[in-house]
């Protein structure tokens, strides 16, 4: 019919690499989501050297992102960037630059908690955090990743850790309100690494790649 426009597809390529030394992260999975709606995802995989295309692409904005098991993908704020995402607008008209991917190798922290005689404590809540500081203002404990609970051996293992300087903090479970009587007061109080309740004590722990 008079008046009708025909949508134009593209095709577009790129590759995904290790941000720490350019080198190619093979077989990682690449997703294309549409910002708008109908928020439609295409995803492909990239192939032994990191490279990847996607054809029949129409015109659109989309947050491209890589994954791939040791490497950490998803949104940072408190960085104020992405890592391992790209936002792209393809235009059916016009050649789409090659996109580069970069990935962040993610860290790990494992450890175990006992009490005062040394028997495992199952069932705390043990979770990563960040302490920021900004000019003029008290710093901002920021949650890092996803909490974990001890196992009956007071084992943890944190994962999908970001670089750099981490605390390490203990949340008891939940207690009901009856039997808060048969459980020893210091059992209710949140303790940071190595053993301490408060803040200012706290050790941080350095996390470099790979570690």
């Amino acid at each position: 019919a008079l008046g009708q426009q025909t949508e134009l597809f593209v095709k577009a390529a790129g590759s995904v690499v290790d941000a720490r030394d350019e080198s190619p992260v093979p077989r990682a999975e690449v997703v294309f989501f549409q910002t708008k709606p109908p928020h439609s995802v295409v995803k492909t995989t990239a192939d032994e050297y990191g490279n990847f295309s996607v054809e029949n692409l129409p015109k659109r904005t989309y947050e491209v992102s890589g994954s791939h098991t040791g490497y950490r993908s998803e949104s940072s704020a408190q960085y104020g960037k992405f890592l391992g995402r790209k936002r792209v607008e393809i235009q059916g008209n016009v050649e789409v630059p090659l996109i580069r991917i970069g990935l962040q190798r993610s860290c790990s922290i494992r450890g175990r908690i006992t009490n005062p005689d040394g028997e495992p404590i199952s069932s705390l809540r043990v979770a990563a955090c960040m302490r920021i500081t900004r000019s003029s203002a008290h710093p901002q404990w920021t949650p890092i990743g996803r909490s974990v609970l001890t196992d009956s051996h007071g084992e943890y293992h944190l994962e999908e850790l970001p670089q750099g300087r981490l605390y390490v903090l203990a949340t008891p479970p939940i207690i009901k309100e009856r039997e808060v009587k048969a459980v020893e007061p210091k059992a209710l109080i949140p303790t940071f690494y190595p053993g301490v309740d408060s803040r200012q004590d706290a050790t941080a722990i350095d996390l470099r790649a790979g570690q």
